[in-house]
């Protein structure tokens, strides 16, 4: 419902989004794909990439959404972006869940979408700004509490970016930001 209502609040109709990191059966961007002008699904694993594409070619097959397998790094996230949206397209939506780097991806996101929904470790607690060293290969082992940014390094990256804090999610797993020019709109946190 977040999301939801953050599209409402600044009234999109068409959405062009990029969802870095995901699950073929749960993601940010599957409740809206019937609102897409263009979408870009990007993640490393093969299978879930697979499976997305059959479930898109049954559901949304005229809609114009790509789904790449690629492991995304900060060194290659800005030209796989710019692969399939120009300069003159505005990401209206872009959601980084890759459970280790996501910090370090926001770092280096050269674009500026409207809204960002990134995951954050709530394990680290609110009053500590930490991250996971990089690590260009790191791959999260399920179940470990040893993965990706504390709330307090995002909203410090975000603001150092533009972006304000909006909301959390009730799970304490994703953290929303608006661009600055869109914060009116909202009551910031």
């Amino acid at each position: 419902g977040i999301i939801e209502y953050i599209f409402k609040k600044i009234q999109l109709k068409k959405i062009n989004f990029i969802e870095i990191g995901f699950d073929y059966y749960e993601n940010n961007s599957i409740n809206f794909l019937h609102k897409v002008n263009k979408g870009l699904f990007i993640d490393g694993s093969n299978e879930k990439v697979l499976k997305l594409k059959s479930i898109l070619k049954i559901f949304y097959p005229f809609k114009n959404i790509k789904v790449l397998s690629k492991f995304i790094h900060r060194d290659n996230l800005n030209e796989i972006i710019n692969n399939y949206f120009s300069q003159k397209e505005e990401i209206d939506f872009l959601s980084i869940d890759v459970d280790g780097n996501d910090y370090y991806l926001f770092e280096n996101l050269s674009i500026n979408p409207k809204i960002i929904c990134i995951e954050y470790n709530f394990w680290y607690g609110s009053n500590i700004k930490c991250s996971i060293p990089y690590d260009k290969n790191f791959i999260w082992k399920h179940g470990s509490l040893y993965s990706g940014a504390s709330l307090d390094a995002l909203c410090s990256l975000a603001k150092n970016k533009g972006y304000h804090l909006i909301a959390l999610d009730s799970n304490c797993v994703n953290v929303f930001f608006i661009r600055s020019d869109l914060r009116h709109k909202f009551e910031i946190i």
